[in-house]
């Protein structure tokens, strides 16, 4: 029932903007997730953004920036995950969730270097795992929207260690992508004898 959310942030925003309630990060986070509890997504956002106002880490405009990308609202998304990378202050997780966020948000603005400088950055953090040696992003030829990333490991043990026996942080944050991304083994090779 959208009924008690809403009505809880209705009463506490109006504390809120009335003086009767302290504005900060705290209330401003409990009136932005009841709206959201409430399926009220643009007062939602504009709580979040008054939040993350209030705060000092970005924790707020990150969530902000979720809302922003499942809406497709790239401009506004890139600025949220903007924010949220300035300041800082969370976990390496979410640091490669953001990156990715930044990435697919400047991907849909057309600013194709900057999502893959994005791309690039939360690729170092999943790169992390023992064996990685890297992961390249291409373009699909006949499809502009369609990109692949080919991550390379230095050997076949090292990949199927890290699928034995995955990096918490890692699958975290492509488990967080699954709805923007589609994960596939496309295969082994061999480098050529000219590398």
């Amino acid at each position: 029932n959208n009924e008690v959310p809403y009505k809880a942030a209705q009463v506490l925003q109006k504390g809120l903007e009335d003086g009767i309630v302290e504005s900060n990060k705290k209330h401003w986070t409990i009136v932005a997730d009841s709206w959201y509890s409430a399926q009220e997504m643009e007062n939602a956002l504009a709580a979040y953004e008054k939040a993350g106002t209030a705060s000092s880490d970005g924790e707020i405009d990150l969530r902000r920036a979720y809302i922003l990308v499942d809406m497709e609202r790239w401009s506004e998304a890139s600025t949220a995950v903007n924010s949220a990378l300035r300041k800082g202050g969370f976990s390496d997780k979410k640091t490669g969730d953001a990156y990715v966020l930044q990435g697919l948000s400047e991907f849909n603005l057309g600013n194709y270097s900057k999502a893959n400088s994005a791309w690039v950055r939360a690729s170092r953090i999943i790169q992390r795992a023992p064996g990685a040696a890297g992961t390249r992003l291409h373009r699909k030829v006949g499809s502009p929207n369609v990109l692949l990333a080919i991550a390379t490991w230095e050997n076949k043990a090292a990949r199927d260690a890290m699928e034995g026996s995955p990096v918490e942080e890692v699958q975290a944050i492509i488990a967080s992508q699954a709805d923007f991304v589609e994960i596939h083994f496309i295969g082994e090779y061999e480098a050529p004898e000219w590398e």
